[in-house]
């Protein structure tokens, strides 16, 4: 007996010791804001390495927003509008009721192509030169943009942080026949991960839902979204054996975020062309934040490093705008890779 005596007695000092040191983890895990997303939960309370053993699939993998299947109703009442645009495509786009949406959704249905002279810049040059480039969309609101490209063709990531708006974009997606082509995420893209960020509306922009900048917030809510880098973009784009990307940036302010925290995926992937809203960059700018302005220049040496040149809009390599001038620069630029 006195074996056995042992033996239940070093299991006892076992399971005490095991109960003893797991405890503060999962209840850590338990009070994490925002635990509907376990990879996020995952990566704050074990970090980054214990993150692939819990989940095979990539941080971005595991957040992709997949439609449950088509919402008759939904679609019936939104998703019967033609999606004008210079590429000559047949596509159908959701889009809000005039009373929650009188910027992009109000120009669609009157007929006319959201963001002219960006479609014609993207779709009209760039990509006809650039045939076996997928589409990277940050702050892809509706999906003007990213449905054209993957009616193309084209290998498509869209992101953006506002749920109602993801849920049109969703229903786009199926109305389309387009799942496998357009992956959508519903996080925003910046310098680094964050557990949930915050939306905040442009003051300047009325019945705009497209409209919303990122607020840092204490406590994560049904409302915030998760943050992404265009690092994380990298191991789907080697499990799908995708090299050559373009890229298209207006997300309110975050495009410098958006180039830190893509550094590697700008070094690895051959991006030869960038769009880039640069207006609320020049706004913010003007507030004098002494951080937000070192973002900046960093991501201006960033750029310069890789090689990329700032050109207007449709501008070329010998037209290109003068760095130190950067608060100067116009609504919209493009980043021009030289020898691409």
């Amino acid at each position: 007996m006195r074996p056995l005596k042992l033996k239940l007695i070093a299991i006892g000092v076992f399971l005490v010791f095991i109960v003893y040191f797991r405890i503060p983890y999962w209840g850590e895990v338990n009070q994490l804001p925002n635990s509907r997303d376990i990879l996020i939960t995952v990566k704050y309370v074990f970090g980054p390495k214990h993150e692939e053993k819990h989940d095979q699939k990539s941080y971005l993998e595991s957040l992709e927003l997949r439609a449950s299947g088509y919402d008759y109703q939904f679609i019936e009442k939104n998703c019967h509008y033609n999606l004008p645009n210079t590429a000559s495509v047949m596509a159908k786009i959701c889009l809000y009721p005039d009373e929650m949406d009188q910027h992009v959704s109000k120009i669609i249905k009157s007929g006319a192509i959201w963001e002219e002279p960006v479609q014609q810049v993207i779709f009209n040059q760039v990509i006809t030169k650039h045939t076996d480039a997928a589409i990277v969309d940050i702050g892809a609101n509706l999906g003007s943009f990213s449905i054209v490209a993957a009616k193309l063709g084209r290998q498509t990531f869209a992101f953006d942080l506002t749920m109602d708006t993801l849920r049109y974009l969703s229903q786009s997606v199926h109305v389309n026949n387009l799942e496998g082509l357009l992956h959508v995420y519903p996080t925003a893209v910046m310098e680094k991960r964050f557990q949930c960020i915050g939306r905040q509306s442009n003051p300047n922009s009325t019945l705009n839902p497209g409209g919303n900048s990122v607020k840092f917030i204490e406590n994560c809510d049904e409302e915030a979204s998760p943050v992404a880098t265009l690092d994380d973009l990298l191991p789907i784009f080697h499990k799908m054996g995708i090299e050559k990307a373009i890229i298209k940036a207006d997300c309110e302010g975050s495009e410098p975020g958006v180039v830190l925290g893509g550094q590697n995926f700008l070094r690895e992937i051959s991006v030869p062309f960038i769009q880039m809203e640069w207006n609320i960059v020049k706004q913010d700018l003007k507030k004098k934040d002494a951080n937000y302005k070192h973002m900046v220049n960093l991501a201006l040496q960033v750029m310069s490093d890789l090689k990329f040149v700032p050109v207007t809009l449709g501008g070329t390599l010998e037209n290109s705008l003068e760095s130190k001038h950067y608060s100067e620069w116009p609504y919209e630029i493009n980043w021009i890779k030289r020898d691409s």
